[in-house]
């Protein structure tokens, strides 16, 4: 709208008082240069809020089509929070169960909703890379099983993520002969970068126990010569350690520390009776027989 000279609230105040005056529409709109719909507009505001209506309304929606109760939408923030892994139809189930006599949104407007407020990244987040073993050794991967051993895995840690890194690695290579898990291949391990220059040992992954099932496995990869899911020795844990070429002296108090811990917790497990009876006793001999061995 093009406006003259004095401010833009003043001009609308001297259209309105002329219209009122009984100066014809048409008349006015060519002397301030706008067009008949905006000077009816102006107008029709003026009657409708009086000296009010002079200002520019907000463009703001009334409503959005997404938009949710307080107490709807905090509800489903929470879950979010609570249950990460959930998506939208399992939180609109949850919503059910929660609030009665409202009309509980639609899938599309709790993802919606969730998509605005609870996942949606900041514009100066920015993805983080990621590499496992495999492809930090240039397998392919068929070849997880293949080629390279834990102590290759630990040379690389210990020239890229330094040794707290190195340390963390085989406080889980342990603890993953303790549980007897026979299935920690090279794409089970793997590299971040969060500031995409230096490398950090990404957090665990897969950890499970495969002893119940295949009793007679062994480990995925080599450990200082051994693939055996029945023990860690000494010489073991020095021929990773020469491989590797790392200090040997701190890691068979890593490995022994391990050991008491685990034993320990497994003891202090409050859903160890929850487990199968078969499966928590075959999982606790494995966890001791390793155990006594690094005594």
């Amino acid at each position: 709208m093009r406006w003259k000279g004095c401010s833009v609230m003043d001009e609308r105040l001297q259209f309105v008082a002329r219209r009122l005056a009984g100066e014809a529409m048409a008349e006015l709109c060519k002397d301030f240069g706008i067009s008949r719909k905006t000077g009816y507009k102006i107008f029709d505001r003026y009657q409708e809020c009086s000296m009010e209506g002079r200002t520019d309304r907000s463009r703001r929606p009334y409503r959005y089509g997404h938009q949710l109760p307080f107490q709807v939408e905090n509800f489903i923030l929470n879950v979010k929070r609570e249950h990460g892994s959930w998506g939208a139809r399992k939180i609109r189930e949850r919503l059910i169960r929660r609030f009665s006599g409202i009309k509980i949104p639609a899938k599309s407007t709790i993802h919606a909703g969730l998509m605005h407020r609870a996942i949606r990244p900041s514009r100066r987040q920015s993805r983080v890379h990621m590499e496992d073993f495999a492809q930090v050794f240039g397998l392919y991967p068929h070849d997880k099983y293949e080629e390279k051993s834990y102590a290759n895995i630990a040379s690389v840690l210990w020239a890229e993520a330094g040794q707290e890194a190195t340390y963390e690695f085989v406080r889980r290579l342990v603890f993953s002969v303790l549980i007897g898990n026979a299935d920690m291949h090279l794409k089970n391990w793997s590299l971040l970068y969060p500031d995409r220059r230096k490398p950090i040992l990404s957090p665990a992954y897969d950890f499970v126990s495969t002893v119940p099932y295949l009793p007679h496995d062994s480990l995925a990869l080599s450990f200082g010569g051994s693939t055996s899911l029945h023990e860690i020795t000494r010489d073991q844990i020095r021929r990773f350690a020469e491989t590797a070429r790392i200090p040997a002296a701190p890691l068979w108090e890593i490995v022994t520390e391990t050991s008491e811990r685990t034993v320990e917790h497994w003891k202090k497990l409050e859903h160890r009776d929850a487990l199968p009876k078969e499966l928590g006793r075959a999982i606790e001999k494995q966890i001791l027989k390793v155990a006594a061995a690094t005594r």
